[in-house]
């Protein structure tokens, strides 16, 4: 992949996943360290192999759908390493960030800037598109009250869930 092609995590777009629904962590120099690049290889990808970022949709407790990514995992064990993601007009909205916090201040800001209420917000579930990657292929982030702590639910679902947009 080219140099160009090469992005911080923290400039993806939803454009970006649009044209290329699955990027790969650059390993290959220190340079480029938490950087992605396009990933142009045969799909679906393996998680076990590389570390990964999916294309996927997130639909809020309200029914709103918006473009997400996440980290795929091969097993539901390590789901808190998915870190999902919503793709705004900025750089990619943090879930965990909001969800486990424990502060229902925290999770109040995080469903402001999208011009929601919190409940309206989570829980958040989230799918990638089908065929990018064998593995867990939903997250749902579950936000709890903070003696409660944060839980997320992971699953591979029937593709129904997934709705294409035009």
């Amino acid at each position: 992949m080219t140099e160009a092609a090469r992005k911080p995590f923290t400039t993806l777009t939803a454009a970006d996943l649009r044209d290329h629904p699955v990027w790969v962590a650059c390993v290959d120099d220190a340079a480029h360290e938490g950087c992605f690049e396009p990933w142009d290889r045969e799909l679906p990808v393996d998680p076990d192999e590389q570390r990964y970022l999916v294309r996927s949709q997130a639909t809020l407790a309200d029914g709103t759908w918006l473009p997400a990514l996440f980290t795929p995992v091969v097993r539901e064990a390590d789901a808190c390493a998915m870190q999902p993601h919503l793709l705004l007009d900025g750089a990619p909205f943090d879930l965990d960030g909001c969800a486990l916090a424990g502060e229902q201040d925290r999770r109040g800001r995080c469903a402001s800037a999208l011009g929601r209420r919190p409940e309206d917000v989570f829980p958040v579930r989230l799918v990638a598109v089908p065929g990018l990657v064998d593995g867990v292929v939903t997250c749902r982030v579950i936000a709890r009250d903070p003696d409660e702590g944060h839980q997320r639910s992971v699953g591979r679902p029937p593709r129904r869930f997934w709705r294409a947009r035009p």
